[in-house]
């Protein structure tokens, strides 16, 4: 989904993120091509969720410097990038910040992941998270995030003892 984002779908009055399509990859000429779809895996995958102040200054620096491209993530030629080379570059970075090991990668869908386990660690209900990932049923959240869901049930409990003499 943020492969296919485009300034569009970007609302930046409103601090508003439009989610209404999907990149996929597929071959041409033994090569992948990244082609922008205008439909999603459910119903619920179309949605609009807020922006953070932080995730408005950093798009609009990125805008900044987006050459004219219409999409939000691109190449330096203002292309959509592959996965492979967003995983590298995440991998890069999360090994210079001493974040990962340096046998370790990550994919940009760890950033996915990183997301909600952060919504869960303050507090946030697993209604609001399934929502804003765009999961078609709490159920799907739960099952994902379970260890996550989990920890928080620990701390819920231990936090009872402060209210026990």
């Amino acid at each position: 989904e943020a492969f296919a984002l485009t300034w569009d779908d970007i609302d930046f009055s409103e601090n508003l993120i439009d989610i209404n399509k999907s990149s996929v990859y597929i071959p041409v000429n033994g090569r992948y091509e990244v082609v922008i779809q205008n439909n999603l895996k459910t119903d619920s995958s179309m949605r609009i969720i807020p922006m953070s102040s932080k995730a408005r200054e950093a798009l609009i620096t990125l805008k900044g410097m987006s050459d004219g491209s219409n999409l939000v993530i691109t190449t330096t030629n203002g292309k959509s990038p592959t996965r492979a080379s967003i995983g590298r570059s995440l991998t890069r970075m999360a090994r210079n910040a001493g974040i990962i090991e340096k046998d370790e990668t990550r994919g940009a869908h760890s950033l996915r992941h990183t997301f909600a386990t952060m919504l869960f660690e303050n507090g946030c209900s697993i209604k609001i998270v399934s929502e804003l990932l765009g999961h078609c049923d709490t159920r799907v959240t739960e099952n994902t995030y379970i260890h996550v869901i989990q920890k928080q049930k620990i701390k819920a409990i231990e936090d009872l003892d402060k209210y026990c003499i």
